[in-house]
């Protein structure tokens, strides 16, 4: 593990001529990433119900009751949609005028293998442990409590 990640510090990264700061994602980046999720399941369960207000009510709070998991909180960060979710929690701290809408005018095709390395490396801080860190080869994502 290098000093930026095991302090939480800054890395830089170039894009469309202009360098940005990354950072780990913290408990509560995670937290709203999760939250994210959440209003993102809401919004397609009541496009898919019309105007049934009762049965609205219902499953929204049977949404809201329900876990996310960290499978599903990483497979966000494979979507599209995710990235520039996830992208902008790691952005915001040192950008804060930085909009999610102007996160995903960022990754362009152009820009895209350099913004999925940012994520798989903010993936790979999320999910390791210091003796899995050193335990693992340079490069290899390494996992914690089953997770994968």
């Amino acid at each position: 593990m290098d000093i930026a990640r095991a302090t939480g510090a800054a890395i830089e990264v170039q894009a469309g001529g202009q360098t940005y700061k990354v950072r780990p994602l913290t408990f509560g980046d995670m937290g709203d990433l999760e939250s994210w999720l959440i209003s993102r399941r809401i919004a397609a369960a009541v496009v898919a119900m019309g105007k049934d207000s009762a049965l609205i009510g219902a499953t929204i709070a049977e949404i809201a009751r329900q876990t996310i998991g960290l499978d599903e909180l990483f497979g966000a960060m494979g979507s599209m949609a995710g990235m520039v979710e996830v992208l902008y929690l790691a952005l915001r701290r040192d950008q804060p005028n930085l909009t999610r809408e102007a996160v995903g005018d960022l990754i362009t095709a152009e820009t895209l293998p350099e913004w999925q390395g940012v994520i798989n490396a903010l993936n790979d801080t999320q999910t390791e442990t210091p003796e899995e860190t050193e335990a693992s080869p340079k490069g290899k994502r390494a996992t914690t409590g089953g997770q994968s």
